[in-house]
């Protein structure tokens, strides 16, 4: 389509290559500089996704946990073993901020083919900028490449009907995120409730995800902990309801994505099939539904963005009339839009911590374990301390923040913690010796700031908000038959009902009745808080000095294999 006057050549397909340059040229200024992640290292997404990187890139098996010692994996595992290929002929570090480029390059070819064959190519180039707008990028972690690179593939085979893709597809997306597989899913089902005689070809799905079954099946299929509850909204509280609608009202309203999308309505409405609008609304708000009979939702916040949303965009911009001398200036308005956002998100200081060195503490003992010890070496520290120790090497821990090292309830993390307090505090050398190689630890890491990652102040707390102001991410168990263990075990505790991840501390997230393991137990007579009866057991590999002292020592525990 071309304009006329000034405008006459003005086209899409220009206009998207600019774009493309420009956004290529701006994400690679802002990413090759990096000398880390815009992420914290203790508990930041992207960390814990370039641990599994390390995993994959240093011979970790695909479904197995990146994290976890004896666990199925945590993060869907396509984006990272995709990356760690390149990892295994460049740093891992150097390996993401290229993927990150490759990434803008190829979502938004992507995006922009999908949706110019659904609405055409203005349409379509105005659904690019308002679905797959600079925000998402750079890409680094799992869920944003499902949002920005599988996303469009699926929409694009799954609009041209071509079901042997779909069906295969589908199945890819259940190892690229959980919550777009079942997203995909719901819009799967309602095409093929149109066209049943596709039903045959979705077998293939069945096969795909096989391994993932059995994976899961291994596991064990009794809940030992509440996985979805303790970092996502209840939804069983009706109070949530009313907030998630006004938060999904004022995503869809307040941001430029969404009233530029609502606004061209003015121009008048086409008639067009909502099918997909209708799949993913139902998918999105279902739990209202569900909740009060199942007592099961199908995760609403993550769904809103990675589905609903850019399904309403395409219905949106599809059902508007809008003139063909028009479309250009709304292209031009979203574009610079984008620009806007993309200038607000490099300069906030959480994104600007990526141009800082790591501390030289931790850029040394992660060369001495990439140097020294195996990706299936394990560690015993503290839940942050060892997220860090992951994050860098993808070495394997005991146990972890719990959200962050399990997708399921399956894995026992309330026992993972009761024998890492055990082995570290408990009073019965023989016990504590079997632990340890059962679990098959190989290192103890101390760190000065141990204290620090699981007490902000040596109070018992009494409810919920005191423990928030005075509890970060000790050892602690939901079991009542593990809080009796510990005590048979000498290991000091405290109860108290609180928020189970130290990063989800807000009144729509459900609280608990928790055993906490007491800093009480800490001995600080020396390097490490352990009881010094497992001293005879440990040898200093590797130590970091500060102004003449040391503030981290890894100790090797004798009999280990890592």
């Amino acid at each position: 389509m071309k304009l006329s006057g000034l405008t006459e050549h003005i086209t899409p397909d220009r206009v998207f290559w600019i774009w493309l340059v420009l956004g290529t040229l701006l994400v690679g200024n802002r990413v090759l500089p990096m000398q880390g992640l815009p992420s914290p290292l203790f508990g930041g997404d992207y960390y814990y996704q370039q641990g599994q990187i390390y995993h994959y890139a240093r011979g970790g098996e695909l479904l197995e946990s990146s994290s976890l010692v004896d666990a199925p994996f945590s993060y869907a595992p396509l984006y990272g073993f995709l990356v760690s290929l390149l990892a295994r002929v460049l740093p891992v570090l150097e390996s993401m901020k290229w993927a990150a480029i490759a990434i803008f390059l190829l979502s938004n070819l992507l995006w922009y083919h999908t949706l110019k064959t659904i609405l055409g190519p203005w349409k379509g180039l105005l659904a690019l900028l308002l679905i797959n707008s600079l925000t998402w990028h750079p890409v680094f972690k799992y869920t944003e490449f499902g949002y920005t690179v599988m996303l469009p593939i699926f929409l694009y085979f799954l609009y041209k009907k071509e079901w042997l893709a779909v069906a295969f597809l589908l199945g890819l997306m259940a190892y690229t995120h959980g919550v777009l597989f079942l997203g995909v899913g719901f819009l799967t089902l309602a095409a093929l409730i149109r066209h049943p005689k596709a039903f045959p070809y979705f077998f293939l799905t069945v096969v795909i995800i096989l391994p993932l079954v059995w994976v899961y099946w291994e596991t064990g299929l009794e809940p030992k902990f509440p996985r979805y509850k303790m970092d996502f909204p209840d939804f069983s509280n009706p109070e949530v309801w009313g907030w998630f609608l006004k938060y999904s009202l004022e995503k869809l309203l307040l941001e430029w994505h969404g009233w530029i999308a609502l606004l061209l309505l003015y121009f008048g409405i086409e008639k067009k099939d909502l099918t997909w609008l209708l799949a993913a609304f139902i998918a999105t708000f279902s739990f209202v539904i569900t909740e009060p009979l199942f007592h099961i939702n199908f995760f609403p916040t993550y769904m809103l963005s990675l589905l609903f949303f850019p399904i309403l965009v395409i219905s949106v911009v599809g059902l508007a009339k809008v003139p063909e001398n028009l479309i250009w200036v709304v292209v031009i308005v979203a574009a610079l839009f984008n620009l806007w956002d993309w200038n607000e998100k490099v300069s906030d200081p959480f994104f600007q911590v990526a141009y800082q060195p790591l501390p030289e503490d931790w850029l040394s003992l992660q060369a001495y374990l990439l140097e020294n010890a195996s990706v299936d070496s394990v560690i015993i520290t503290t839940k942050e301390i060892g997220f860090a120790v992951n994050a860098l090497t993808g070495a394997k821990l005991i146990t972890g923040r719990w959200a962050h090292n399990t997708n399921t309830p399956y894995v026992d993390m309330p026992l993972r913690d009761t024998e890492t307090a055990i082995i570290l505090y408990g009073n019965n050398l023989s016990h504590k010796l079997e632990l340890l190689e059962k679990w098959g630890a190989d290192y103890i890491f101390w760190h000065i700031t141990w204290p620090s990652t699981e007490f902000v102040d040596y109070v018992i707390p009494r409810n919920a908000r005191e423990a928030a102001a005075v509890i970060y991410n000790p050892l602690f168990t939901t079991n009542p038959d593990y809080k009796y263990r510990l005590m048979e075990e000498g290991v000091i505790t405290f109860d108290v009902e609180m928020w189970l991840d130290p990063s989800v501390r807000e009144w729509y997230v459900r609280t608990f009745n928790t055993t906490v393991v007491s800093w009480q137990n800490y001995d600080i007579s020396g390097y490490g808080v352990w009881r010094d009866d497992l001293d005879p057991y440990l040898e200093p590999v590797w130590t970091y000095y500060y102004q003449g002292r040391p503030i981290a020592i890894l100790y090797k525990i004798k009999g280990g294999t890592g």
